[in-house]
């Protein structure tokens, strides 16, 4: 594929609009714009796959239904066996009643030992933080290559330092991420979702209808989304989540009840502006394009990037199916060099 740029990725999807205003779901320091459709593909089911390994490194990955799936970039997989927890960094399409053997997973469990016998095993996603190393490790041949970055999450969170288990970031925020994940909800023929993190775009997401898309939900915004909110709230634990887009209220405009609801609705309005704004910068912005795979019937797996995202995308053909892109570190260490304004005079 040619000339792929977000506005391509997203077609065929437009932002949840109520009475005429794009709807920003907000908590803490993240906001969702929730992606809705009327274009779906039913070809496409959940990926409820059984997964067991033979080597470290390895993972099978069995879809018993009778529909193709679509196994997202960064899906990992936290078994109760005593046995090594495995993700795999590149998105994966499988067809209906096949099994898709991936030799570059990686173990997410530094000391932990074993292989999973094959068994259904709950989706997680990888935390935001290793997204984009995920993907930059994706041919690479070695079972402890998210070790390392394992270990600098967890001690950012203030896990043990000599911590390499994904689990236990899971286990020490269980109660805090559910918390936070029920403050967003899904809305009517939603399929995807811009994702901001104090007032940068940090993620977009895309999936082929709507129940695929309820099952990439809770990993994607509770577990990977969720991890940055998390690190935000710590590092900033004295002052009071506001987003970088938000309107403080004009105290001076509310003398009841009824200015009240006026000057609220201003205030979203104003931010549903500063973030058309600041995603019609980069919506049209060209990706360098590196095809992973090409699957037969004319589908293909390929890795985008440029210098604000990172991702992979399902296409078949021209059409896009699929799509989970993340903001790089690069990006988000020196983000107001790079959208502060042009020189004029």
């Amino acid at each position: 594929m040619d000339n792929i740029s977000i506005s391509n990725i997203l077609s065929g999807t437009t932002p949840w609009i109520v009475k005429g205003q794009i709807q920003i779901q907000t908590a803490g320091y993240m906001q969702i714009i929730p992606l809705v459709s009327d274009l779906v593909d039913d070809r496409f089911g959940p990926p409820e796959v059984e997964v067991g390994t033979s080597h470290y490194g390895e993972l099978d990955l069995k879809n018993s239904t009778n529909k193709t799936v679509i196994v997202p970039s960064g899906a990992g997989y936290i078994t109760k066996q005593r046995a090594q927890d495995h993700a795999t960094p590149t998105a994966k399409l499988i067809k209906a009643r096949e099994t898709a053997h991936i030799v570059s997973a990686a173990c997410i469990q530094s000391t932990q030992g074993g292989t999973i016998r094959p068994e259904k095993t709950p989706l997680t996603i990888l935390p935001f933080m290793m997204r984009e190393e995920s993907i930059q490790t994706r041919k690479k041949k070695e079972y402890s290559k998210l070790w390392e970055a394992i270990g600098r999450f967890n001690q950012d969170l203030g896990l043990r330092n000599t911590s390499q288990h994904l689990e236990f970031y899971l286990q020490k925020f269980k109660d805090q991420l559910d918390e936070f994940v029920a403050q967003f909800e899904l809305v009517p023929k939603q399929i995807g979702a811009i994702v901001l993190i104090n007032g940068n775009v940090v993620g977009i997401e895309r999936a082929p209808n709507y129940e695929v898309w309820r099952y990439f939900w809770n990993p994607l915004v509770r577990e990977s989304y969720g991890s940055l909110a998390v690190k935000y709230a710590k590092m900033n634990a004295e002052a009071i989540p506001y987003p970088g887009t938000r309107q403080p209220m004009r105290r001076n405009k509310i003398t009841d009840l009824e200015s009240l609801e006026k000057e609220l609705n201003w205030v979203k309005s104003k931010e549903a502006e500063t973030v058309t704004d600041l995603i019609r910068k980069f919506v049209n912005d060209p990706f360098k394009t590196e095809q992973d795979e090409k699957i037969p019937d004319g589908f293909s797996t390929i890795t985008v990037s440029h210098k604000q995202f990172v991702g992979q995308i399902i296409a078949e053909n021209e059409r896009i199916l699929y799509a989970s892109l993340v903001t790089t570190q690069d990006w988000m260490k020196n983000s107001k060099w790079y959208m502060a304004e042009k020189f004029k005079i």
